[in-house]
């Protein structure tokens, strides 16, 4: 028997936004989505078992998350953010950072009509920081966006991309999933505390 589940590889090859999308999809595979702390976490310890010795200060990886700027959403001095999964899924988790000005992230919108033109914005997870600034020692593990048209050069991506697994039938009859050889299994738990088990390499 046979379950589509999904499988996601952690590119490490510095790249813009653009290259990390046409990346996955020459791996006929899309940009990661990320949907609990624990998920967050498990993506984290995945990019550090492939962490180079001679890692530059900033190791971040893109993500699918992403939001285009649309001056309409200006309301009362506010602006009405809209990102989203680049996969559809739905937004059951967030994990941003704080700006050096101490406001939450995203804050994209505030370069668009700047010379920089951050029409759009794409999001980062710093999975390590290896220099002395406080501020991204404190932002190890959550996300930021990039202020520059998604045109940032980071570290790498994860790609995503479904895949089917074995199911097997314990001796207490109880079904478990198998991951392909070489493969990590690991739960995902949504917002509705709905289990998507996923199979994971490291490449």
């Amino acid at each position: 028997m046979n379950l589509t589940t999904s499988q996601q590889h952690v590119i490490v090859d510095e790249m813009d936004w653009d290259t990390a999308l046409q990346t996955c999809v020459d791996l006929d595979s899309i940009i990661v989505s990320i949907h609990s702390r624990q998920h967050n976490e498990f993506l984290i310890n995945m990019t550090l078992q492939v962490q180079p010795s001679d890692a530059i200060e900033m190791y971040a990886f893109w993500i699918g998350y992403y939001d285009v700027y649309n001056f309409s959403r200006w309301i009362s001095g506010e602006y009405w953010k809209n990102f989203h999964w680049i996969d559809g899924s739905m937004n059951d988790y967030l994990n941003w950072g704080i700006t050096y000005s101490g406001v939450i992230e995203p804050d994209y919108y505030l370069m668009a009509l700047t010379p920089y033109l951050a029409n759009r914005s794409c999001v980062v997870l710093l999975a390590d920081y290896q220099g002395t600034i406080a501020y991204w020692q404190w932002m190890k593990t959550k996300w930021f966006d990039d202020n520059y048209g998604c045109q940032t050069m980071y570290s790498g991506t994860i790609c995503q991309k479904d895949s089917n697994i074995q199911l097997n039938t314990t001796e207490a009859n109880d079904i478990e999933f198998v991951c392909d050889e070489g493969w990590t299994k690991y739960g995902v738990k949504n917002a509705r505390n709905q289990t998507k088990d996923m199979c994971y390499l490291v490449s």
